[in-house]
């Protein structure tokens, strides 16, 4: 998983790194973004944190489809975290993620 700035989007590739797909675009609506500054992958969605807009949002490994959004306080601090359904939190930001289980 790579974030683009050029234009806003995510490229999805496999463990040969051929390219599987893009996620999102340049914008402002469900599954676009102005500003990506983390991500990551919880299980079988991927989640995108734009930092401009102040959301994650939320797409499906398996069909690239968009989820849903939800609204981040601007005031909470980065970068945000995602409870996975193991009760685990998991984060990325830039090339770098802690080990699983980290806060």
């Amino acid at each position: 998983m790579i974030g683009q700035r050029q234009d806003d989007a995510i490229r999805l590739f496999d463990s040969t790194g051929a390219l599987r797909g893009t996620l999102g675009r340049r914008g402002e609506g469900p599954g676009e973004f102005r500003q990506i500054l983390s991500g990551g992958l919880n299980r079988d969605t991927v989640w995108v944190y734009d930092g401009s807009l102040y959301r994650l949002t939320f797409f499906s490994i398996a069909t690239g489809k968009y989820l849903r959004s939800v609204r981040v306080d601007p005031g909470a601090g980065f970068p945000p975290t995602v409870r996975g359904s193991s009760g685990r939190i998991r984060w990325c930001s830039g090339a770098t993620a802690p080990p699983e289980g980290s806060s």
